[in-house]
């Protein structure tokens, strides 16, 4: 009896164990994947401000147009146009 109280109270131990070294697995896993998504979002950003700095401070630097951002803007919305005309609506209306 003494030995059966023993050895459920190791499997009871052990569980804990287990179950202590999955929580931390996960933790280091959420760790991992969260530095990874974070990075990927630091670096689109980082090229986002890239392109905005290269077509509100580079370019007009480059040409003295007087009505440039009248130009820009126009140019946008027109790729905007022919993107929805091709693919529809983006996004796709919820249903």
């Amino acid at each position: 009896m003494i030995f059966a109280c023993l050895f459920l109270n190791n499997l009871e131990e052990n569980n804990v164990w287990n179950k202590l070294k999955k929580n931390i697995a996960l933790g280091i896993f959420i760790a991992v994947l969260g530095a990874v998504v974070g990075a990927i979002v630091w670096f689109l950003l980082w090229l986002m401000n890239l392109g905005i700095d290269f077509f509100w401070t580079w370019l007009p630097g480059k040409f003295n147009i007087p009505v440039y951002n009248l130009v820009i803007c126009g140019v946008g919305g027109l790729l905007v146009g022919l993107l929805q005309t091709k693919f529809g609506p983006c996004p796709s209306e919820a249903q």
